[in-house]
């Protein structure tokens, strides 16, 4: 099996679990090729020099540049803020290297998808750093779901929560960048979303509420001068899933006394799961029916007998961390590179969790329900500014009431362009339909007629044919 080399582009906390990772894979795990760290990149030098002697890469640079074009080098590793995700990924690209990047995968679905694009056009294989559903017990939960063992799934409630940015003193830094993308949304919140993603299949629709708890913080340490937070420091999120379920997920970066709160509750009516990453080499599962006295989560604990935990350890109740994770998701990739079979996540998921966070900062700045698009029912028609607020206000009992979202089930569309009009008409995702089939028309008679006339009132021509709905400009 020929050795691949690896780039690592990054020496803060996820370069080193990085490096660590690939250094211990094929040590392992089995059938994964043999990296050679070839580079390791940090714009300080002293850093770079430092993981090179540590971990063993045969030389250091200051410009990731001179990494990406290391004829050396296989596959480059990101692990920088994600605002520099996207040059980084599309120089690997262009440069015919296979890309582990970190998560989230961009500031916007806009630079996702341009990533995705280009990767899958490249043939180059993708990874991205949601190492937590590498956990062998989530893997389980999934398998679970799927074999109907809780039933028809009624609920899921999901939270990330930590502390770290709790300190009100805490000086302003890259996370608090709004040109990165969202605060806890898209940092923490991208792996609650890929957790529900994983668990439960596509999210079709969002409705969103983001607060910011700390509106300025010092300049550097020990700075009097403050700068304007811009970021969300706390998300909250309700769900729809393709599936036909309901759920909600919390981000929160300011939980005071939370360390690793990454948890979910899924309620079925055959049963439920119940897991949190502050313990998770532990699964709770229950079961309904039965002997009532014995009701209740019975726990299942990681062992042997759920792979790849016997790679690590033969014996149960030892555990796997954080690292060993990591070191699951560099083996699933190098494999891949390599041939095998692409477990992902790769650049089309990360994708498709980055279109739900940008729907969230959609809802939350419109007060609506926001569409996903390109999922399974898609049954939306996409509105903006003076529109939405005029012809969809006009269809609530109460216009200003934006705390609930409107289902207008007698108005359905099953694709929608909107050229010609502004960024504003584009952007907001309005559910005019939420559970009819594809080939409905725009609502019958008056209903039909009272759309059109609103519409027409703020210069919008809703045109309708069987299965299309154009909104254009009058």
């Amino acid at each position: 099996m020929k050795d691949l080399g690896i780039g690592i582009i990054g020496t803060g906390f996820m370069g080193r679990s990085h490096a660590m990772a690939y250094a211990a894979a094929a040590g392992i795990l089995p059938g994964v090729p043999r990296p050679r760290l070839v580079a390791v990149a940090d714009v300080d030098e002293g850093a770079a020099a430092r993981a090179a002697a540590q971990f063993g890469f045969a030389r250091h640079t200051t410009d990731w540049r001179d990494l990406v074009s290391d004829p050396a080098i296989d596959a480059v590793a990101i692990t920088t803020p994600n605002v520099l995700h996207r040059e980084m990924a599309l120089a690997a690209i262009a440069a015919g290297k296979h890309v582990h990047c970190e998560k989230p995968l961009a500031p916007t679905a806009a630079d996702a998808r341009v990533m995705t694009q280009a990767a899958e056009a490249a043939g180059v294989v993708t990874q991205v750093g949601f190492n937590y559903l590498k956990n062998p017990l989530l893997g389980l939960a999934r398998d679970m779901v799927a074999a109907g063992e809780l039933g028809t799934i009624h609920s899921f409630r999901a939270i990330h929560a930590e502390g770290f940015m709790a300190d009100p003193d805490l000086p302003h830094a890259w996370r608090l960048d709004p040109s990165g993308g969202p605060g806890a949304l898209g940092d923490i919140g991208s792996h609650a979303i890929a957790l529900a993603r994983f668990l439960l299949g596509p999210v079709d629709a969002v409705w969103a509420d983001l607060e910011t708890v700390i509106s300025d913080r010092p300049v550097a340490a020990g700075a009097r001068e403050r700068k304007p937070v811009l970021v969300d420091d706390i998300a909250r999120l309700a769900l729809r899933f393709a599936r036909g379920c309901r759920g909600t997920v919390e981000a929160n970066w300011v939980a005071t006394g939370r360390t690793m709160q990454l948890a979910f509750d899924i309620h079925g009516s055959r049963g439920a799961l119940s897991f949190t990453q502050e313990r998770f080499n532990e699964l709770l599962f229950h079961r309904a029916g039965g002997d009532p006295r014995h009701a209740g989560y019975v726990r299942i604990e990681a062992g042997p007998q759920h792979e790849p935990y016997g790679q690590f350890c033969v014996a149960p109740g030892h555990q796997l961390g954080f690292n060993d994770l990591k070191t699951i998701e560099v083996a699933d990739f190098l494999r891949a590179v390599a041939g095998g079979q692409r477990r992902g996540p790769d650049f089309r998921e990360a994708l498709a969790v980055q279109e739900v966070i940008d729907a969230a900062l959609v809802s939350a700045r419109e007060r609506l329900m926001s569409a996903i698009a390109n999922q399974p029912r898609g049954n939306v028609v996409c509105l903006g500014g003076d529109v939405h607020r005029h012809v969809v206000g006009s269809l609530r009992s109460d216009p200003d009431d934006w705390r609930t979202p409107i289902v207008a089930s007698e108005f359905v569309t099953t694709s929608v362009s909107t050229r010609g009009l502004p960024d504003t008409a584009t952007a907001t995702a309005v559910f005019l339909a939420d559970r009819l089939p594809r080939g409905r028309e725009l609502g019958r008679g008056p209903q039909r007629r009272r759309l059109r006339r609103l519409a027409a009132g703020v210069g919008v021509d809703l045109g309708v044919e069987d299965e299309h709905v154009d909104v254009a400009p009058a």
